[in-house]
């Protein structure tokens, strides 16, 4: 027994220190050359880095500043052993897309924001989190939404990032938080609405006029994840070009719809279309937007794997149809024990960059919490936003620290 013992504690070391035995669940990374990532001021490092243990990660999306692409997602800050971190802190990486495997790879990761403020940090939750950012272009202002507090509590809200320095977006400095939040849910059950609001995206109106804020929020007080649904709500912005919104809106109150809705119905001929819509939209989370050549992408997950609908519209899909008639699912989990992203995929986004179709997402393998080993990846498409897709690499996205 003492033999046995002995031998499992060292197998246990050699995985942990020597970055062995990682059974292609994504855990770990042999110690290889890797691209040279880039530092906050802009100046690479002369020597090539070895890959270190790999991090959990979720909700990543993409930066575009200039001709150079950035990965920013919600991350642990060390490797936790069949538990939940400490809290959830929100990293930014270097991207390097390519036209052979890996099609996708970061560079050295940076800790960009966490959890600092009052109404950011935890009340009542296990940990403070900051996750769900995406990023909002508005004339040469870059912005950054993210969200933070227990999403499945009616505490769940928005902040926003402005990036000042667009020379160093590594950079935390290069990043001014605004301290009051962006938009905030319901709170209380006698008010009228809905309650939590966040993981959000963001997309114009059909004739480019109106920015549009797409998120989820609570159907009730309660505390879970069963009674989110996908709601709009138009973003304004103040005369120095600064977003902001206005209070949610009541869900028995109808809205006017985005700019440019109603002209496409009378161009199909639709008798005396309405100039209204109502919230929510759709049941369902982690609502994903992307509009590329004037229709409209929704990308969410479904079916083990990523499902995608096509619009001409923001509120409605076309013929009448709801997501689940409108979509199609481009890529499912493999489903094996081998891999890593086996099952329990969360919040695809939909990217359309340098003509090809990129789809980030978070899997793993475990069912319930605490899902310790799930990471991100990205899939692949040169033929559109319907695929065929293809995996990045046979391992997920290194989110992990470097090894000097």
């Amino acid at each position: 027994m003492r033999n046995k013992m002995i031998a499992a504690l060292l197998c246990l070391a050699t995985v942990l220190f020597a970055g062995c035995g990682s059974q292609g669940r994504g855990d770990y990374r042999p110690p290889v050359p890797v691209i040279t990532p880039t530092d906050p001021s802009g100046n690479s490092d002369d020597k090539p880095q070895a890959s270190g243990v790999n991090m959990w990660a979720i909700d990543m999306t993409v930066l575009n500043v200039g001709q150079k692409h950035y990965a920013i997602w919600s991350g642990w800050d060390k490797y936790y052993e069949a538990k939940e971190g400490n809290g959830q802190y929100m990293y930014i990486a270097e991207m390097t897309l390519s036209d052979k495997k890996p099609y996708v790879s970061l560079g050295r990761r940076h800790l960009l924001t966490e959890a600092t403020l009052p109404w950011e940090l935890k009340v009542g939750e296990a940990f403070s989190l900051v996750e769900g950012p995406c990023v909002m272009y508005h004339g040469d202002d870059i912005f950054l939404l993210y969200s933070t507090r227990g999403s499945w509590t009616v505490n769940y809200k928005i902040g926003i990032m402005k990036l000042i320095d667009k020379s160093k977006p590594l950079d935390p400095a290069s990043w001014e938080k605004k301290s009051t939040p962006f938009f905030s849910g319901l709170t209380t059950k006698d008010a009228k609405g809905s309650f939590g609001a966040g993981h959000c995206s963001v997309t114009t109106s059909p004739d480019d006029s109106e920015y549009w804020l797409n998120f989820h929020a609570k159907t009730s007080t309660a505390g879970g994840w069963t009674d989110r649904k996908v709601f709009f709500q138009r973003i304004l912005f103040d005369a120095q070009g600064y977003p902001y919104m206005e209070a949610q809106n009541d869900p028995a109150v109808p809205l006017a719809r985005p700019s440019g809705e109603y002209e496409i119905d009378l161009l199909d001929g639709v008798a005396s279309p309405s100039r209204t819509f109502m919230n929510p939209v759709r049941d369902g989370a982690d609502p994903w937007i992307v509009k590329v050549n004037g229709k409209y992408y929704v990308c969410k997950s479904g079916d083990r794997g990523v499902r995608i609908a096509e619009s001409r519209f923001i509120t409605k899909f076309e013929n009448g149809k709801q997501f689940v008639g409108a979509a199609t699912t481009v890529w499912q989990c493999p489903g094996t024990a081998d891999r890593w992203n086996e099952g329990n995929l969360w919040a695809p986004e939909l990217h359309f960059i340098d003509g090809k179709w990129y789809v980030f997402y978070a899997a793993g393998h475990q069912s319930e919490a605490p899902y310790w080993q799930h990471r991100s990846g990205a899939l692949v498409s040169s033929s559109g936003p319907f695929g065929p897709y293809e995996e990045h690499d046979s391992e997920p996205l290194f989110t992990g620290e470097y090894d000097d």
